[in-house]
C-alpha cells in the first residue's frame, strides 16, 4: 500500500517533473536517443524504487525515499486530514501549535479557521523525523489555504492551494550514512476535489526542485485529473511543461492510468520536444515497467517493479 500510493504520487511526479509555463523560457529539446536516454536516468531519480535502462545506460537507480516536492504535497494533505477527522464544527477559532521532531526541530502551524476556510503557515525550523540512522530534516515556509464545507462530522475538503516561498523549503535527507540536501520552491500548486463525478484536478503554476550539486529541475503550467481516490483509480496528465537540467524542455501529456492496489491496463506518457517525441508505455500498469519508444522503435526501459516489493 505504501509504495502503491508513493507511487501513484510519483507517476505525476514522473509525468510533471522528469519525463515530467513556460519552464523557465527555456528552449524546446530535440528528442534523441541520448536525451531519451538522460530523461530516464532522470526519471530513475525521482521515482521510488525505478531505474533505467538502455543499451548505452544500464541500471541507473535512485534512492527509495521520496522526492521532496510530492513528499511535501502528501504530507500536508495527511495533516490536514488528521488535524481534521472527527471534529465538530466549529465557526471560528485561530490556529497555534508546535510540534516537535522525532529527533529534534520544531514545525509551528499559525494561522485561521473560520466555518470551513483555513489559512495556515507551517514553519519548520530543522523539523527531523526519523531517528539517528534514517531522517529527513525540512526548514523552511509553507503556506495552506483550504476551502471545506463544514458537516456534522468536520469539514469536507473542496480544495487547497500550498506555496512556498521564493527560498522554498529545504529537505535534507540521511540514510545509510549518505545525506542528500533538495530544495524545493512550489507556485500556486492547487487541488481540487471532484464533486459529483467529475475528476479531482492538480495544477499548478509552478514546481522547482533543486539538488545539493545545483541541478534544477522544473515544471510548469501543470494539469493533472484524477478519478478515485488516494487508494486507487486513475490520473491523466493534460498538460504540463518539464524543464530538465541537461535536456531542455519538453511538454508532458499522458493517456489515463490506472494507480493503486490491483491496477491493471496500459498507459502511455509522451514527451514532444522541438524535433520528435517519446512514448513511454506499458501494457500493463501492474507490472511498473514502461518501454521508451523513439520514432516507434525501443530505445530503453523504465522499470518501478522492486517498488512493488516495498
Amino acid at each position: 500500500m505504501k509504495m502503491q500510493k508513493s507511487l501513484a504520487m510519483g507517476f505525476i511526479a514522473v509525468s510533471i517533473m522528469a519525463l515530467v509555463g513556460c519552464g523557465g523560457g527555456a528552449e524546446k529539446a530535440k528528442i534523441t536517443q541520448e536525451n531519451v536516454d538522460t530523461l530516464g536516468k532522470n526519471a530513475a531519480k525521482i521515482l521510488p524504487g525505478c531505474e533505467y535502462n538502455s543499451d548505452n545506460v544500464l541500471g541507473a537507480r535512485m534512492d527509495d525515499d521520496l522526492t521532496a516536492a510530492y513528499a511535501l504535497v502528501g504530507q500536508e494533505v495527511k495533516k490536514l486530514k488528521a488535524y481534521h477527522n472527527g471534529r465538530s464544527v466549529k465557526l471560528g477559532h485561530t490556529i497555534d501549535e508546535s510540534e516537535a521532531g522525532t529527533c529534534g526541530g520544531t514545525y509551528h502551524k499559525v494561522g485561521t479557521h473560520v466555518n470551513g476556510i483555513e489559512d495556515v503557515t507551517y514553519t519548520y525550523d530543522h523539523y527531523c523525523s526519523g531517528d539517528v540512522t534514517k531522517k529527513t530534516v525540512i526548514t523552511g515556509v509553507v503556506t495552506v489555504h483550504s476551502d471545506s464545507t463544514p458537516t456534522p462530522s468536520g469539514p469536507e475538503l473542496n480544495s487547497m492551494d500550498i506555496n512556498t516561498g521564493d527560498e522554498g523549503l529545504v529537505t535534507e535527507a540521511t540514510a545509510g550514512g549518505t545525506t542528500e540536501t533538495q530544495t524545493v520552491v512550489v507556485k500556486n500548486l492547487k487541488y481540487v476535489v471532484g464533486k459529483d463525478g467529475q475528476p479531482s484536478i492538480l495544477s499548478a503554476d509552478r514546481i522547482k526542485t533543486t539538488s545539493g550539486e545545483g541541478e534544477g529541475y522544473e515544471v510548469s503550467n501543470v494539469s493533472v485529473e484524477f478519478t478515485g481516490d488516494e487508494t486507487g483509480g486513475s490520473m491523466t496528465v493534460k498538460n504540463a511543461t518539464y524543464t530538465d537540467p541537461d535536456v531542455g524542455a519538453v511538454t508532458v501529456k499522458t493517456t489515463s492510468m490506472a494507480y493503486g492496489n490491483g491496477a491493471t491496463g496500459s498507459g502511455t506518457i509522451t514527451l514532444t520536444g522541438s524535433d520528435g517525441k517519446v512514448d513511454f508505455k506499458t501494457d500493463d500498469m501492474s507490472t511498473m515497467k514502461f518501454t521508451a519508444y523513439l520514432d516507434d522503435k525501443p530505445a530503453g526501459s523504465i522499470d518501478c517493479s522492486k517498488a512493488n516489493a516495498n
